[in-house]
C-alpha cells in the first residue's frame, strides 16, 4: 500500500518543499490508518552484495517490537544495526492555499497544512487503459477526513477552469461504511469509515484535478493520497 520514496526539498536550505527541486538522500514513506493493528515493512536489497542499512519509524500512536534477527538464502544476508533513537516526526508541508487549479501541485500521499476557511488544489495523471483494454480504477483518499470538517472535490478537465461559476464536480469524497467488529468495507457495515474516498474512472487521457477545502475557523492538517 505504499512504498518509500524521496522528498523535494529546497536546494539552499534543504527544508521540505513541494516545489523544492533537490531531493532527499533517505526514503520516506508518511501515511496514516484507520485502524489499529501490526503492519509490515519489506526491505529489500536488489545489488548482488550485503548491504547495511538503517530503518526509522517515528509518530504519535507507534510501538515497536523487540528486533529478531533473521536470514535469507539469498545471496544478501541482512547485517544488524543498532537501534539508533526515533528520527522526529516530518513536519507537514504547507501550501500556498491558493483556492486556483492553475496553481495545483501534484497529490504526493504526504501530510500537508491548509489555512482556515481556505482551499487549495492537487492534480494527478490519468492514464485510462491497461493493456489488456481494461479502464484503471483510481482512488482518491483523505486519511481520516471524516469529522474533521475538511473536505475534497474532483474535477475534470473540460469543467475546471470555470468551476466557480455554478459548476458541479464529477465527485466528492464520502464515507463508506464498516463492519463494527471487523473493520473491514461492509455494505451492511453500521460504523462509518474514518476516510473520505471516491473511486472512478474516465473515458481519456489527461490531467485531473482534485480541492480541498478546509471549512474550519482554524488550520487542519490533511493527508490526500491516491492510488
Amino acid at each position: 500500500m505504499g512504498r518509500g520514496g524521496s522528498r523535494n526539498v529546497a536546494c539552499d536550505t534543504g527544508a521540505f518543499s513541494a516545489q523544492g527541486e533537490c531531493q532527499t538522500a533517505d526514503l520516506i514513506w508518511v501515511g496514516a490508518f484507520g485502524m489499529g493493528g501490526t503492519y509490515y515493512v519489506r526491505v529489500f536489497n536488489t545489488p548482488n552484495n550485503a548491504a547495511n542499512i538503517l530503518l526509522t519509524i517515528a509518530g504519535a500512536g507507534v510501538s515497536l517490537g523487540m528486533p529478531t534477527p533473521t536470514t535469507s538464502s539469498a545471496v544478501v544476508q541482512p547485517t544488524l544495526q543498532p537501534v539508533a533513537p526515533p528520527a522526529p516526526p516530518v513536519p507537514p508541508l504547507a501550501l500556498q492555499n491558493i483556492d486556483d487549479p492553475n496553481k495545483s501541485v501534484p497529490i504526493d500521499n504526504a501530510p500537508h497544512t491548509i489555512a482556515a476557511n481556505s482551499a487549495t488544489w492537487f492534480r494527478f495523471d490519468y492514464t485510462p487503459l491497461t493493456d489488456n483494454g481494461e479502464r484503471i480504477v483510481r482512488t482518491v483518499r483523505l486519511v481520516n477526513g471524516n469529522h474533521s470538517g475538511v473536505r475534497f472535490e474532483v474535477w475534470t478537465p473540460d469543467h475546471v477552469n470555470d468551476w466557480w461559476d455554478n459548476q458541479k464536480p464529477v465527485g466528492r469524497g464520502t464515507v463508506y461504511m464498516l463492519d463494527c467488529d471487523t473493520g473491514e468495507p461492509s455494505e451492511s457495515g453500521e460504523c462509518e469509515s474514518p476516510d473520505l474516498i471516491w473511486i472512478g474512472k474516465f473515458n481519456i487521457g489527461a490531467t485531473y484535478y482534485v480541492r480541498v477545502v478546509n471549512d474550519n475557523p482554524q488550520p487542519a492538517v490533511f493527508t490526500l493520497t491516491i492510488q
